[in-house]
This record gives C-alpha cells, structure tokens and sequence, in this order.
C-alpha cells in the first residue's frame, strides 16, 4: 500500500523482498518473521534512497509489523484457509495416496520377480537332475577304459551285457553297496576286474547319491528364496491395504505438542489424528524413554485440554519411545495364564503375552513349541515375540502368521515348528478375531452355556503356505 500510495518501484520490491525473508523466518516465531520484515524492509529503503515520502512508506511498515506480532493467533488460523487454497489434509491425503501407489508398484515388481525366479528355478532343477544311467557311464570311464574288452562289453558281440550292468545298478540302489557275492554272476565269469568293477559301482553311488542330495538341497534354498519374495509381496500389499490411517489433526498437532513443552515434558514428535469412527488418537514420540509419571502427567494434561477421558498410554514400538494415547474403549480385558511344565523338564514349552495396541485392540498371543524342554520354549517364544512385535508395528493379524513362518523357515536347518493362537479384541466395539495355525481349540462361555472353538490347521514352520483358521464374532454383555 505504501509502495503504490507513494508510487516508488524499489519501496514495492523492498515489500516483496521483506515478505519473503518473513516466511524463511517463520518457523523460529512470529517476532522474528516480524523483525525480519522491517529490517529488510529498512535496508532495502536506504540502499535504494527511496525518494517521496518516507515517513509514509516507515509507518506503513511499522503498522504491518506491530499488527503481525499483536494479532491473535486464532485470528491468524481462521484467514489463513481465505488468503491461502493450500490444505494441509489434502496434501496429506495426496502424499498417502502417493505412498500407496508406490507401495502397489513394488509389490507387483516383487510378485512377478518371485514368479520369475520360481520359473526358473523349475526348469533349473529339471537340467541339473542326475540321471541314473550315470552310475553306468562313470564305470565304464574308470573301470574298462584301461581293458581291452571295453568295445566287445559295451557296443558288439557281449551287448547283451548292458542289461546286466542296469541290473547291477539295482541291486546297488537297493542294498545301498556292491560286493563281490552280489554282482551279477554275468559280470563275474566275464569281467577281468571284478574287484574294481564293484569299486567303481560304489564310488559312482556314493556320487551319484551325494550330487542328488546337493540338487535337492540346493533346489529348496531357491524354492524357499521365491517363498520369501512372495511373502515380502504379502507385506507389501497388507501395507497397501491398511495405510488408509485417518484424518490429520493440524490444530490439535500444534496445541498438544505447545501444552506437553509448557509442562517441560520433552518429546520428538507429535502427531494427532481423528480414524474413521471420530475417535482421536495422538502419537508421541520420546526422545528417550519417559517415566510413568510423565506419561500420567501428558495424559491428565490432553484429557483436560480435550475435556475426552483417555486410556492409559500404550507403547507401540520394542524400545519403549513411541507411545499413543486414545479414548476409553467401551471393554477392558482381564488377562491371566497358568503354565505348566510337561515331563522332567526344567522349563515350559509352551509361551504367551498379552498387549494392546496403538488402535484399541487387545491382542492374546499363544504359541506351543513342538516337544518339550529348552528346545520347544525356544520356539514357542520366538513365535510370540515375533508375533507381539508384528502386530504392535501394525501388520495386520492375517498377515503376521505368513512372517512368522518364514521366519521359522529361515531359523535353521534342523525342523522348527511352533502353533500360533492369536486373539484379537475390538475394546470400542467388542468384536473378536482368532486366528489359529496348529493350535489347541478355545473356550467361550456366556451366561448360559459355554462352546469350543476349534479350527483345522497345520503349525507354522512346516510348509512354505501357511494354513491359518480364523473365525469372527462380536462380545455382548455376559
């Protein structure tokens, strides 16, 4: 207004130039935004030697400066949608929808590679089969490459020999060695060297076993290589189909994180959300980890804030600095186990835990290791501290047996099986999800009568396919 009243090119520039030292300013506060407007705006006006009327264009500027720093900041949020299109949730909306597209595109790149590679691997252990008729091939080259009957035994007059030879190889297959006593009495009469004739018959099994054995081997680390790239494509779609998250909250952002630095309660982030049932859900997370008072403290001051009753904190991550404060569910859960020790064992087979997550939902996760002692305790806590740190990172409960088991897959050479049982409550709306691989059958009981839950499935760390039971129904009072 100054620039234009006073008709002055450079006091328009100066304008310009301040405003934009004010918004690479802003985030350090408004008075800084603020002393930057002048201060540019000052130096710009006694380097160009704007000519007219200063005292104008100076009062003006300080008019500008002081109504910035004195308006409310209420004020300030309620203009800024009408002088600015810019929607922070929009934005955010756009960035997820980003996020999932490239999330979908990296699941079908891993998808097809993994088919590729499965193809492949196929036709790779068709080509790399040893074939029997090798055993026959190896004596012929080691044996009877030094005698002079080689071309009369295999090709001319005594060609008649070579169904004796295959069945020399059968009886090696099926007794597992060649002796003297049970060479064909063919090759017997007519061979010169029939000592190394059954040597070599062995040395060739012995090869012919060990390379077979390798193939095979070798075969199943590529098979289970594809089985993992086609669970790594599981995880990618399972992220793709829960990061719909929920409507950012800005104006709440930007007052919980002011009120908690208020009260000196330090953190690294906060963020606020609303999910598609208008509950609220706030995410903090710590520098390091915060004493139970301080989260008693962050929840008394939100809920006062809010005038919303929250539950207690729940830490949502393994090292103990990521923390969600959500509304009261509906239901709260009563959790207790008893574990018993089978045979002469020291220590139990079989593991639980129990946890909420950053969503309102309360998970029971059991697991029986097969056999008993140390062995099955180690894989029945593998399995459910596997399963906890799945869940509480977000993966959706039907995809977490899928990891769990190329994880039991991977763990080692030796046969690791484990059951997995997992309970997962709704606390606002009561609905209930179980999940069993392998597991034992559940118990529901009710005010009138009590029912088993018992679903068909195979433990995990067997086949590279889990096969999951699960079934749904929703609590009610009693």
């Amino acid at each position: 207004v100054a620039g234009f009243a006073d008709d002055g090119g450079y006091t328009v520039i100066s304008c310009c130039m301040g405003g934009l030292l004010a918004g690479i300013c802003i985030p350090a506060g408004r008075t800084a935004a603020a002393l930057a407007y002048l201060l540019s705006s000052m130096l710009t006006m006694i380097t160009n030697g704007v000519t007219g009327n200063p005292f104008l264009y100076v009062t003006a500027t300080l008019a500008a400066g002081i109504l910035f720093i004195l308006l409310p900041k209420k004020r300030i949020q309620k203009a800024a949608p009408l002088l600015c299109s810019f929607n922070t949730a929009s934005a955010e909306n756009g960035m997820r929808s980003l996020l999932c597209h490239r999330l979908q595109t990296a699941q079908n790149a891993v998808r097809e590679f993994a088919l590729t590679a499965a193809q492949v691997n196929a036709r790779i252990a068709k080509m790399k089969a040893p074939r029997e008729q090798e055993i026959c091939h190896h004596v012929r080259s080691v044996c009877c490459s030094d005698c002079p009957r080689q071309s009369l035994c295999w090709d001319h007059s005594l060609a008649s020999l070579r169904p004796v030879f295959l069945q020399a190889q059968k009886q090696l297959q099926t007794d597992g060695t060649l002796t003297l006593s049970t060479l064909p009495d063919r090759l017997t009469a007519v061979c010169r060297k029939p000592d190394a004739l059954v040597g070599s018959f062995n040395d060739a099994y012995a090869r012919f076993l060990q390379r077979n054995a390798q193939n095979k081997e070798l075969v199943a680390v590529k098979r289970l290589a594809s089985a993992q790239l086609q669970t790594a494509a599981g995880v990618l779609d399972d992220l793709v189909q829960n990061n719909t998250g929920g409507e950012a909250l800005p104006s709440l952002t930007q007052s919980a994180a002011q009120l908690l630095r208020s009260a000196d309660i330090a953190f690294d982030t906060l963020h606020a959300e609303r999910n598609e049932n208008e509950r609220i859900f706030i995410h903090i997370t710590f520098n390091q980890r915060p004493a139970r008072k301080q989260l008693q403290k962050a929840e008394q001051l939100l809920s006062q804030k809010l005038a919303l009753r929250f539950a207690a904190p729940v830490r949502s991550d393994e090292k103990g600095l990521q923390y969600c404060l959500y509304e009261l569910p509906v239901f709260s859960v009563q959790c207790e186990n008893e574990q018993h020790i089978g045979g002469n064992e020291q220590i139990c087979g079989d593991s639980v835990c129990c946890f909420k997550d950053a969503k309102g939902n309360f998970f029971a996760v059991l697991s029986d290791g097969m056999g008993t002692g140390e062995r099955a305790a180690l894989d029945s806590m593998m399995t459910t501290s596997l399963a906890q740190t799945l869940l509480r990172a977000g993966i959706s409960v039907s995809c977490t047996p899928n990891l769990v088991n190329a994880a039991l897959l991977l763990r080692s050479r030796q046969e690791t099986v484990a059951t997995l049982d997992i309970a997962k409550i709704d606390l606002y709306t009561g609905n209930v999800n179980i999940y069993k691989a392998g597991a034992s059958f559940s118990v529901l009981h009710n005010k009138s009568r009590t029912s088993v839950i018992e679903l068909q499935s195979l433990p995990l760390g067997i086949l590279e396919d889990t096969d999951i039971g699960n079934c749904e129904f929703t609590m009610r009072d009693g």
